[in-house]
């Protein structure tokens, strides 16, 4: 079941959080994963990416890079962030 909202709700128990164009969610803790996605092509997106990327360190958040390759739309786990 997919669970589409603006807001920080999951009346599902999704374990999966996905988060698009800059959205940011208040509490990671009732999820398993949270990916976040942004176009890496848009400086101004990936400048937004990595200020998020420094609050998720200051919490201690584990982190895993993966980047998009061209080869069938598939990515790859780049490295992992500490």
């Amino acid at each position: 079941m997919i669970w589409l909202t603006s807001g920080d709700a999951n009346p599902n128990g999704a374990p999966v959080l996905i988060l698009i164009d800059g959205v940011e969610a208040d509490d990671l803790s009732c999820w398993e994963c949270c990916l976040e996605m942004f176009d890496g092509n848009h400086p101004a997106s990936v400048e937004a990416a990595r200020e998020r990327l420094k609050g998720y360190k200051a919490a201690r958040t584990p982190l895993t890079y993966w980047q998009h390759t061209n080869r069938a739309g598939r990515g790859h786990k780049s490295r992992q962030v500490s």
